[in-house]
């Protein structure tokens, strides 16, 4: 396999002048990708004062300043993933009520599973918390449940909640027939995901507040304890499900609307544009903005009417869209295999 250079690069949101950029990594990777992947597909996050940066085909994590000088970096090793499927997993960073910052790095692979809190300045591990063996390409969230800030990850048939502070294991929710490219989704209500894979039921399932221990259903049962409902048919592939309001919704191909409370479903409609969607949707006030791998953004109306208010293109023939759009102050980002692009 050919050698790669992974990059940094900081553009000029004004006008698309690259600032600087940097070579984080040179190597030939250790492992494949799936055909609709990439070696860097990992998304950076930031502070006030420093970007970091995780490539799982490499296992390398970088801080560097906004002028592109490193502060730290961390080698875990390139990770290895079902069928060669390549990583996906980006960094979660936190900051509390004083403003210290923790950075989570998800290594859920064939080899191993562990959760690892850093201190976001220097780089060193607070706790770290290991689980069953089992690849997950879905970004951790936090959770404020009824009061105590969890970290939730989502890996091979299970959902897993940690106690931010410490790494304890909070709760757990096992027996789902597949892994997750999708992150799970959370409000003050409750915590609710869904995911699907060749194969897989393509199963969804809603969490109440308080939650605590196994909440694992037996078997045939679709509800029960802290477990809300459980249905099947439902869950979405890559893109991460989203909850407006009363309602929660799964968007690939197909629109899925459910009420969250019960799990009944509102409507279940084919998205116009003719192609699924691999980044995830953003919300806006009322409205739900979802970019397909074509480049076509549809706009629909939160709800639990199916109501299309807007389609817009974007892009050539030749561009494939893979990436969830991203949002900086007045700034629309949408990058293709092929661009960037700003809209404002």
């Amino acid at each position: 396999m050919m050698r790669f250079a992974w990059m940094m690069a900081v553009v000029a949101c004004g006008t698309g002048a690259i600032r600087w950029s940097k070579t984080i990594a040179n190597a030939r990777p250790k492992y494949g990708k799936h055909a609709s992947n990439t070696f860097a597909t990992e998304t950076p996050c930031a502070t006030a004062d420093t970007v970091f940066a995780f490539f799982g085909a490499t296992g390398t994590l970088v801080a560097l300043d906004h002028d592109g000088t490193e502060r730290w970096r961390r080698e875990f090793g390139a990770q290895p993933t079902t069928n060669q499927f390549g990583t996906g997993a980006s960094p979660l960073l936190h900051a509390d009520a004083t403003g210290a910052a923790r950075l989570f790095i998800q290594l859920y692979n064939e080899e191993n599973d562990t959760l690892h809190c850093l201190d976001a300045v220097t780089g060193r591990d607070l706790w770290k918390a290991a689980g069953p063996k089992g690849t997950s390409w879905a970004t951790p969230i936090v959770w404020d449940n009824a009061g105590t800030p969890e970290v939730v990850t989502a890996g091979q048939g299970r959902v897993t909640a940690y106690a931010l502070d410490t790494g304890a294991e909070r709760w757990r929710f096992g027996g789902i027939d597949t892994s997750f490219a999708c992150s799970v989704v959370a409000d003050a209500d409750g915590i609710y995901f869904g995911t699907s894979s060749p194969g897989s039921k393509a199963p969804a399932y809603a969490i109440a507040r308080g939650c605590a221990g196994d909440l694992s259903l037996a078997k045939g049962q679709t509800s029960g304890g802290a477990v809300l409902w459980s249905k099947t048919k439902c869950g979405a592939g890559m893109p991460s499900p989203v909850v407006v309001g009363e309602h929660l919704y799964f968007l690939d191909k197909i629109a899925v609307c459910c009420d969250k409370r019960a799990g009944v479903e509102k409507y279940r409609k084919r998205l116009p544009g003719g192609s699924t969607a691999v980044g995830s949707p953003l919300v806006v006030g009322d409205r739900i903005y979802l970019l397909n791998e074509r480049g076509s953004t549809t706009v629909l109306q939160a709800g639990p009417e199916f109501k299309v208010l807007a389609e817009n293109p974007l892009g050539s023939g030749d561009e494939i869209f893979w990436a969830t759009p991203a949002v900086a102050d007045d700034a629309l980002l949408i990058r293709s295999t092929a661009a960037l692009y700003c809209i404002k």
